[in-house]
C-alpha cells in the first residue's frame, strides 16, 4: 500500500501541469466545489433569466462608457479652446 501511494504521489509531483497539480491538491484535500445553481423549477427559465440579467448589464456597462467618453470629450474641447 506505501508503495503505490509512493508512486501516485511521484507522479504528481514530477508534473509540469500546473492545472493538474492544483486538481490533485484539491482531491487530496477533500475539498468539494459548490455546484449548485440557484434555485429553479424550470432550467429554461432560469437559463432566459441570467441571460436577461447579463443583457441587461452589458446595456449598463456600454451606457457608462458611452457617458465617459461624451465627458472625456467635452474635457477636451475645453482645453482646446483655451
Amino acid at each position: 500500500m506505501n508503495e503505490a501511494k509512493s508512486v501516485f504521489y511521484k507522479q504528481y509531483d514530477n508534473s509540469s501541469d500546473q492545472s493538474k497539480l492544483f486538481r490533485a491538491t484539491k482531491k487530496l484535500s477533500n475539498i468539494q466545489t459548490d455546484k449548485t445553481r440557484p434555485p429553479h423549477s424550470v432550467a429554461y427559465t432560469l437559463a432566459n433569466e441570467m441571460g436577461q440579467f447579463f443583457a441587461h448589464k452589458i446595456t449598463v456597462v456600454r451606457s457608462k462608457l458611452s457617458d465617459q467618453a461624451v465627458v472625456n470629450d467635452a474635457a477636451s474641447d475645453s482645453t482646446t479652446a483655451v
